[in-house]
């Protein structure tokens, strides 16, 4: 097939994005060219083998990977936007929790179940941590804080563990048995609010895959970015969804695995090779990045790691200049120069080098700050990437939180969250009492709010009359929110009746009497404005949606795995799991993964968005600031990569010291013609 798009591809690139075979391994360097042999392989799938664009699954591992992908796919020369938005793509976490509004009774889910962050995470065990004082031990109570407790459980479930593989395994050893007795309340407390966090997104979708394999009978081809950050739970996911000899493409490096603090493990390469038979590796090692200079340094790093997968890297870019290595005696002392040298090289470029075209590549964020206070003595414009997301804003959590209660009542963190925002008199003692009764069989908040409203209950006695009245327009708040979720009003429309009966504004202006009261105003009308692209679908659309649905194949049932797995035999049941007493509508064989209604599709794209309005500030001219981490898949002409001393790289309490080194190979094929 001769078209535009394939014309523009290197012999390598084209042979990865036309690769005849069933399993396929891209295995891509810095600058080599993934994406767009990602999306040429998407598109040659469509365009010239005739594979149906919603039988193809893209994960990615942010939503801005999926954007970039779809919005070249978007192109004439290759799908067109009506196909492209055929494609199921998105990252893990999205695609798991469509699959999960679909089938949500086989593993045991409320239809209306809403995503839990890392902050509602947290605040939950933090509340937990208080019911539970006369179980935990004293060190348990003392030393552990929320976020260790949580750490160790989303290490554990991110190792493929759940709870009762965690009990079974630690519970004897007594610094575990603090975590043995949070994991457990923490993972029935959620359960009861019907909250999915992000961990279990993915093990619920695991079970899911192992137990019904025919929810993904909608697949014929998987393609995976970044293969090397999967971990193992990732890795079964895939395997699910390509049960039964569906088509396989990844795409990655090993030698950019850099985050086996979260469990990615790059074993996965050898591990697809072994368990998809007859896999083919394509090697994409033309770098159209980085000079020579650059690269050669690079290599002469990532050799290092005497496990690496063999494979080269080499470029027909211009020698450059050599590396620039720079000794200070002190931090100020580097930071200033670092600053100073900025200055010059735009001073000295002749506007070729802009301050948008220089990053600094920090180890740890707290290393920011000598170069903050630097670059401002200097008036150089900058960014620091990987401060607060525009949706983790607290005026946006606010709002998305009214939101996220009036879509499940059971959900208890957005409930502490809005309750006094503004202010209705709710005590702690109040809204524990209020939370407790809510958890008895039949109740939700909003039934227990409406007895007290309207006079019911034994609580009436102890709440003053003002806090009563405030409830009660609360609970008419929720109703009226309610009739619009049915009549399936917009979104935008829907928020600006949250913002105008709460007197949301008034409470910001009380709150920050300053400009920080401006420009938290003004994110709550981002907030609506960015809400204006969801729009409900007509009645006559949803219809055609829920038979498109209804169609197709058996119903699910619970079916043996057609190949060769150990992911069922490895999973008990999930918290208060009983097999489903309903059979759910499964998708038909050739049909697309049902998006969800636009509530749906909103309140999770705003959980579990991954960008940040700093990303966007960078591209206006500034200097950008960022991990390490952080700056995986970005490029910039000029990169400093500043603090490469021992302890700071590798990091002191670093488990491997060769990821260490790829993460400085990381760092080193940012930058396009000067590193220092």
């Amino acid at each position: 097939m001769d078209t535009p798009f394939m014309k523009k591809l290197n012999a390598a690139q084209l042979n990865a994005a036309t690769c005849k075979s069933n399993s396929v391994q891209i295995l891509a360097g810095p600058g080599s060219g993934k994406t767009r042999v990602l999306t040429s392989r998407v598109a040659w799938l469509v365009l010239s083998e005739h594979v149906r664009p919603q039988n193809i699954v893209v994960v990615t591992f942010t939503n801005k990977a999926a954007k970039e992908m779809r919005h070249r796919l978007e192109s004439p020369e290759l799908l067109g936007s009506m196909q492209s938005d055929k494609l199921c793509m998105g990252t893990f976490h999205s695609i798991c929790a469509r699959l999960l509004r679909q089938y949500h009774a086989h593993v045991q889910l409320k239809p209306n179940f809403t995503i839990a962050d890392t902050d509602m995470s947290r605040h939950a065990i933090k509340k937990l941590k208080e019911e539970l004082i006369g179980e935990l031990s004293d060190y348990g109570r003392t030393k552990m804080k929320p976020e260790a407790y949580f750490n160790v459980i989303s290490k554990a479930r991110n190792a493929g563990m759940n709870v009762d593989q965690y009990i079974e395994k630690n519970y004897g050893e007594w610094d575990k048995k603090d975590i043995c007795i949070m994991f457990k309340a923490y993972e029935d407390r959620m359960h009861a609010d019907n909250l999915v966090d992000f961990d279990n997104l993915l093990l619920y979708t695991r079970v899911l895959l192992a137990r019904f394999p025919s929810a993904a009978n909608f697949v014929s081809h998987v393609l995976v970015d970044e293969f090397q950050d999967t971990n193992v739970v990732q890795y079964d996911i895939v395997k699910g969804l390509t049960r039964g000899g569906k088509a396989l493409t990844i795409v990655g490096d090993p030698d950019q695995s850099i985050f086996g603090w979260r469990n990615a493990d790059r074993g996965n390469f050898i591990k697809m090779q072994r368990e998809f038979k007859g896999t083919q590796i394509c090697n994409l090692e033309e770098n159209y990045r980085s000079t020579k200079h650059i690269l050669k340094s690079a290599f002469h790093v990532v050799s290092k790691d005497k496990k690496r997968i063999d494979k080269s890297l080499f470029t027909e870019n211009a020698e450059g200049v050599p590396m620039s290595m720079l000794k200070m005696s002190d931090d100020t002392m580097e930071a200033q120069s670092v600053a100073e040298e900025i200055k010059r090289i735009v001073e000295y470029s002749g506007s070729l080098i802009t301050y948008k075209d220089i990053a600094i590549l920090v180890r740890m964020n707290y290393l920011s700050r000598a170069f903050e206070s630097a670059l401002n003595s200097l008036s150089i414009p900058y960014v620091v990437i990987g401060g607060v997301k525009f949706f983790e804003r607290a005026e946006v959590k606010d709002i998305l939180a009214y939101l996220r209660f009036c879509y499940n009542a059971n959900d208890t963190e957005a409930f502490e969250r809005i309750i006094n925002r503004p202010r209705r008199g709710v005590g702690e003692v109040t809204m524990n009492k209020i939370e407790k009764l809510s958890r008895q069989p039949g109740a939700t908040i909003i039934s227990v709010l409406r007895d007290i409203s309207t006079g019911k209950g034994k609580m009436i006695a102890s709440i003053p009359l003002k806090t009563k009245q405030n409830l009660a327009g609360f609970v008419n708040l929720y109703d009226n929110v309610q009739e619009l979720m049915q009549k399936k009003s917009y979104i935008y429309r829907i928020l600006e009746y949250i913002i105008g009966d709460t007197n949301y504004k008034e409470f910001l202006q009380k709150e920050h009497p300053d400009k920080d009261g401006e420009s938290r105003w003004d994110n709550v009308g981002e907030l609506v404005t960015f809400a204006k692209q969801f729009n409900p679908p007509p009645d006559n659309l949803a219809k055609n949606s829920a038979a498109v649905t209804m169609s197709g194949i058996e119903i699910l049932e619970n079916e043996p795995p057609e190949n060769e797995s150990n992911v069922e035999d490895s999973l008990p049941d999930l918290p208060n799991y009983t097999e489903p007493t309903e059979e759910e509508p499964p998708l038909g064989d050739d049909e697309r993964l049902n998006d969800g209604d636009h509530i749906v599709r909103f309140l999770e794209l705003t959980t579990l968005s991954t960008n940040s309005k700093e990303e966007d500030e960078a591209d206006l001219g500034k200097v950008t600031i960022s991990t390490m981490h952080s700056a995986k898949g970005l490029e910039w002409p000029v990169v400093f990569t500043i603090a490469c001393e021992a302890g700071i790289i590798p990091h002191q309490k670093a488990e491997d010291d060769m990821e260490e080194c790829r993460l400085l190979y990381v760092a080193m094929t940012r930058p396009k013609c000067k590193f220092i």
